[in-house]
């Protein structure tokens, strides 16, 4: 990795596209040492607009400031084309990164610290020189694990924050589910939610995830499904069923007359524009995926296509990245892993989890969770499927609102539960 001005540059304009990557990265930024002073005034100007109204910097704000902060005109000329330049560049690689900007700003930081403590040495002040290092190395650019709120001094910026929210929801992801009496009562699934779809064996979970995900991209969202029960084309399958419309035991034996091909060929002349780069599924060996398995498949994933929203079925097949010798600790841990994953990517997630053999035939409840009760605890949202006759009147969903295939299995006649 060469850290140059070329880098810089793309942080910026990375920083002007992506509030998410603004809020990360602006820990960073202020302990660093830009290259030219003129990139230091637009890290400023983006650095105070967003700390004053909780929005990023546009071209009008920074050629305003550009105005009133340069009368000479070839000082302005040349904050202004910098502007430009900023906005006109789209980082296509990974140089921009949050990791490499971490390591950027950690290197400046001690090139600096090493060139002023040398020169502090050529005039033999060997204390002063010793300091310059020592602030180098006592500073922690790490990621902290934790939050804090300066809670009166920064209600100002909370307020301007729920501000923007609410007057422009279109920047913040909250996934419908596509169930008309559910999205009433949830909207969706927001960024930093983990949502569970609960019920005995074959009753529809995975019909239900592959609902959700169908339902995602129809209405525009990335959708990354990670399959920890199925093949690849098991999965695919269900997916072209519930695009087509079509049954889906004809996708599984190749069965079509020849009105289903002319159905195919419609849907694909209609649909196909609009859902290409919107979908990609991963099959994982049972037992063999753990959160960082997930984590290195989403890089790769996010290479071709934006994702808003994470599909895992289930959950309960992860494997701990701690063997505490115990099924229920490490199922509580999988799930504590999924939770703190979905705050860390700003993304909601959807998983399936299995509830305990005993609910079979019974209304299972958010207790019903199998191994470890835990995963309802940690979750923000779980819905539980139960079959008609055993469905409580007082949160029912019906899943009959549910666009799915002629055939697509029990989910079709479930209902779900909200806890």
């Amino acid at each position: 990795m060469t850290f140059d001005l070329a880098f810089e540059i793309e942080i910026l304009a990375q920083c002007l596209r992506d509030s998410d990557y603004l809020k990360t990265a602006s820990r960073l930024l202020d302990a660093h040492h830009f290259v030219s002073p003129e990139l230091s005034w637009v890290w400023g100007v983006i650095k105070n607009t967003w700390a004053k109204y909780a929005e990023r910097a546009t071209v009008g704000i920074l050629a305003a400031k550009a105005e009133h902060d340069f009368p000479d005109g070839d000082d302005q000329k040349l904050h202004l084309e910098l502007v430009l330049k900023l906005f006109k560049t789209r980082p296509e690689t990974p140089r921009a990164t949050l990791g490499e900007l971490e390591r950027f700003v950690r290197f400046v930081s001690l090139q600096v610290a090493l060139e002023g403590g040398a020169k502090e040495l050529e005039r033999g002040n060997i204390d002063k020189a010793w300091d310059e290092v020592r602030k180098a190395t006592l500073r922690d650019l790490r990621p902290k694990a934790y939050k804090m709120s300066k809670w009166m001094e920064e209600f100002e910026q909370r307020q301007a924050a729920r501000k923007h929210k609410a007057e422009n929801p279109d920047e913040y992801i909250c996934v419908p589910t596509g169930l008309p009496r559910l999205d009433s009562i949830v909207t969706g699934l927001q960024a930093g939610e983990l949502g569970l779809i609960m019920g005995t064996t074959k009753v529809g979970k995975s019909i239900m995830l592959n609902h959700l995900g169908y339902h995602a991209i129809l209405r525009g969202y990335g959708v990354a499904h990670f399959s920890l029960e199925m093949s690849v084309e098991r999965v695919a399958a269900r997916y072209d069923s519930r695009f087509t419309m079509l049954a889906h035991r004809k996708f599984k034996h190749y069965d079509f007359t020849a009105e289903d091909f002319q159905v195919i060929d419609a849907r694909l002349a209609k649909m196909r524009e609009k859902l290409n780069g919107k979908l990609r599924i991963v099959s994982m060996p049972s037992r063999s995926c753990s959160i960082n398995t997930l984590k290195h498949a989403l890089e790769e994933i996010r290479s071709e296509i934006e994702v808003q929203l994470i599909i895992v079925d289930s959950g309960d097949h992860m494997q701990s990245l701690i063997n505490y010798g115990s099924k229920r600790l490490e199922q509580t841990e999988v799930y504590l892993d999924l939770k703190s994953w979905t705050e860390e990517e700003e993304l909601p997630i959807w998983s399936s989890t299995h509830a305990g053999r005993e609910w079979a035939g019974k209304r299972a409840t958010a207790e019903a969770a199998a191994e470890s009760y835990d995963k309802s605890r940690i979750a923000d949202l779980v819905a539980t499927l139960n079959e008609p006759s055993n469905r409580s009147r007082a949160t029912r969903v019906s899943t009959e609102d549910m666009e799915d295939d002629p055939e697509a299995g029990p989910a079709g006649r479930s209902g779900l539960e909200l806890y």
